[in-house]
């Protein structure tokens, strides 16, 4: 991280390489070692050009250089998108899910949206996780299946409404860090695992 001390330690080492190489006549013709949180906040880490990895998806690196990224304008790019396939209720004492990790206390209006771990979705992800219908944040159920997970909902919801687990939906936003946190996982693992059968779509 840009103020971790030992952030300094390995730029000296660094430059330290590029010296003796120097030394012996060797001239790297591109030399970088800024990733996105020192492209914002170390200026004195550009070389030759910088690795803005999660900053070219609008995602902060984390905390502490979160009002950078804010001040500069980045959005998340990405989005993750699906929709309601199959609504029911269920009783209260019900459990839901492999292994009924999640059981309700009360009767409540379920969603099931086709996407699951075989789309690159952590199985976690429904254990705490949230996602947005009808502009409104609602909670995950059960733990994530290969092809399906659940979502808590009320009456309001129907067939085919839109599902948006990472991005925006009206005025809510879901971040890869907002995931992250909730799984157990860092932001970039969030952004790299989809597998290949979501369909990609461009603006």
């Amino acid at each position: 991280m840009p103020h971790d001390p030992f952030t300094g330690v390995q730029v000296d080492r660094f430059d330290t390489v590029l010296a003796d190489l120097a030394a012996v006549g060797i001239q790297p013709p591109v030399v970088h070692l800024a990733n996105t949180a020192a492209t914002l906040t170390r200026p004195d880490t550009h070389r030759s050009l910088v690795r803005v990895g999660i900053g070219v998806y609008g995602v902060a690196p984390g905390p502490d250089v979160a009002d950078s990224c804010r001040a500069l304008g980045l959005r998340q790019a990405m989005s993750i998108r699906s929709q309601v396939t199959h609504l029911q209720v269920v009783p209260a004492g019900e459990g839901v899910g492999y292994g009924h990790r999640w059981v309700g206390d009360r009767e409540i209006h379920l969603a099931t949206v086709p996407m699951g771990y075989a789309d690159g979705l952590a199985r976690a992800w429904g254990l705490g996780g949230v996602a947005l219908i009808g502009g409104r944040r609602r909670p995950l159920r059960g733990a994530v299946s290969m092809d399906a997970l659940t979502v808590e909902v009320d009456a309001s919801v129907t067939l085919g409404d839109e599902v948006v687990l990472l991005g925006r939906q009206g005025d809510e936003e879901i971040g890869a860090d907002q995931v992250a946190d909730t799984i157990g996982i860092i932001p970039w693992e969030v952004l790299c695992s989809l597998s290949h059968r979501p369909p990609r779509r461009y603006p």
